[in-house]
């Protein structure tokens, strides 16, 4: 079931499964911001990622000795949500554990997640509530792709990434066949804030920042005013990925990171996990805005 909310500059669209935007498109020409998935490329389109970001060994992780079996980026994804809350302008979807979710994850929890229009943006939320009755480690993460070109009769090298600082981090490779950081790194950025769009920059996978000061990302054209902005302070990962030759970019920021080569399997050890409380929410947002 989709659901459309809408102000005087903003239509978008999201929809019950997985709780996914699926349309984020300026109403004073109709430009369509979002990817509109295609399986030559990637069929989604901004999934939210939750348990995990990223993938674990053969699938498999351990918890409290047990192993528990994980597709990669978690279940949330391929979830049917709830509708919580609808107005105009804002919508709420809903994910509760239940006995398919307990089965590959042994935590009871509340994922809520949220869209709201504040002018020219989209404001995405998530609400992790532990209802268990011990602490439970998670991650959660956003995976929205963007057109790249924005307009049309462009070509994805008119584009380039902004950083709103300057910036002197290395990238670290997620292996695009399985999703785990492959121990290779590079320079990113050395007292830069631009990346330019290239072709054949994400041949071996997507890129993994962190250690970065920034607290957004735009993608911007040489020849077009349109741009997008992912704003995600609080955040301390980001992920930037396509599949070679694809029409589009991920902008990703993250609460957790894909599985390194040499990580034991315990989920409590994994990088970037949060460990929330019983009875405690962890909220977390980030901002997409258009130009």
């Amino acid at each position: 079931m989709k659901i459309r909310i809408e102000n005087d500059i903003l239509a978008v669209e999201s929809k019950t499964a997985g709780a996914e935007l699926t349309s984020i498109r300026l109403k004073s020409d109709g430009t369509e911001y979002l990817w509109q998935g295609d399986p030559k490329y990637w069929a989604r389109q901004s999934p939210v990622l939750f348990p995990i970001v990223g993938a674990v060994a053969n699938n498999q992780y351990v918890f409290a000795g047990n192993a528990y079996t994980m597709k990669n980026h978690g279940f949330a994804r391929d979830s049917e949500f709830e509708i919580t809350h609808e107005s105009a302008e804002a919508v709420r979807y809903t994910l509760r554990s239940n006995p398919a979710t307990l089965a590959v994850y042994p935590f009871r929890f509340r994922l809520d997640a949220g869209y709201a229009l504040e002018g020219n943006a989209v404001v995405v939320s998530w609400d992790v509530l532990n209802e268990g009755d011990g602490p439970m480690w998670f991650s959660v993460g956003a995976h929205p792709a963007f057109n790249c070109p924005i307009a049309a009769g462009g070509a994805f090298t008119d584009y380039y990434l902004e950083f709103n600082k300057t910036e002197n981090i290395d990238r670290q490779y997620v292996n695009a066949a399985n999703l785990r950081i492959a121990g290779k790194n590079e320079p990113f950025l050395s007292n830069e804030r631009v990346k330019p769009m290239t072709q054949g920059m994400f041949d071996e996978g997507a890129y993994l920042l962190e250690g970065f000061k920034s607290t957004s990302v735009a993608l911007k054209g040489h020849n077009t005013d349109k741009s997008v902005t992912v704003n995600f302070p609080g955040f301390h990962e980001l992920g930037i990925w396509a599949p070679p030759g694809a029409p589009f970019v991920c902008i990703e920021p993250w609460h957790g990171i894909a599985e390194a080569t040499d990580f034991t399997g315990d989920l409590t050890q994994k990088a970037g996990v949060i460990k929330l409380g019983a009875g405690n929410t962890h909220h977390s947002q980030y901002r997409i805005s258009i130009a």
